[in-house]
């Protein structure tokens, strides 16, 4: 498996450089040889652990885990590092994108008292986002953002159709090994591949777009003074 994958990211980066007549240190920057697949190993959620309770006392059923893909020296890798430099700046266009805590801190003082009065403050989850992205959909919806905003960002010299070809390798190619098994994951954007964040916050803008902004409800809603997110969190005004 390693070695199909790796023969087809390096045959798609070669097809690229060709036919965009880029330099040849181009290519031998993303060419991967002896790669290994990512691996998946799990960290406890030590704030879900009640205070004064021993995660040592604790059966391994019982304690709250998150997974983590590690692809580090990946054969999707340098791809996926590729398209994320590509894609990460888009993320600049989303009116509603926070940074950091900072970002967010400056967007609370730029308010004005009496848009608060009579408001709460709520936050939202997005519950698993990553398996809850459909790749297919997710990279329209990063391939349309880019058209939008082709010529404001750095590309490297690929084109839209290049950056397609390379998002569909990187995330369906969502191979892992546990225990010296081979596992796929078979849901949506692969949680292991660096692309896969910005891929998803487009895609979940692409909700908002379709929503908040135009939807006369929330135009009239305190929504309108406030609505942030930082990756899968967001948060607003309400009434109650």
């Amino acid at each position: 498996m390693r070695d199909r994958i790796e023969k087809e990211c390096n045959g798609i980066i070669q097809d690229i450089v060709q036919r965009r007549g880029l330099e040849k240190r181009f290519l031998n920057l993303l060419l991967s040889y002896n790669t290994t697949l990512p691996a998946i190993y799990t960290l406890v959620k030590t704030h879900k652990v009640p205070p004064g309770v021993d995660i040592v006392s604790k059966k391994l059923e019982e304690l709250k885990v998150r997974p983590i893909v590690s692809c580090t020296g990946s054969p999707t890798e340098k791809l996926a590092s590729l398209a994320t430099r590509i894609i990460t700046p888009l993320l600049e266009f989303i009116p509603c994108h926070l940074r950091n805590i900072h970002q967010y801190l400056e967007k609370l003082r730029e308010l004005a008292p009496t848009d608060l009065q009579g408001l709460k403050f709520y936050s939202a989850d997005v519950c698993a986002l990553f398996t809850n992205v459909n790749v297919e959909r997710s990279i329209e919806h990063v391939i349309e953002l880019a058209n939008e905003h082709w010529s404001e960002i750095e590309t490297f010299g690929l084109e839209q159709v290049d950056l397609h070809q390379v998002l569909e390798v990187v995330l369906r190619n969502s191979y892992f090994t546990f225990n010296k098994r081979l596992y796929q994951q078979i849901y949506e954007a692969f949680i292991g591949s660096s692309v896969s964040p910005p891929c998803a916050m487009i895609t979940v803008y692409k909700l908002e777009r379709e929503s908040i902004y135009i939807d006369p409800f929330h135009l009239n809603s305190p929504v309108r003074h406030l609505y942030c997110r930082y990756v899968d969190d967001s948060g607003s005004l309400a009434r109650n």
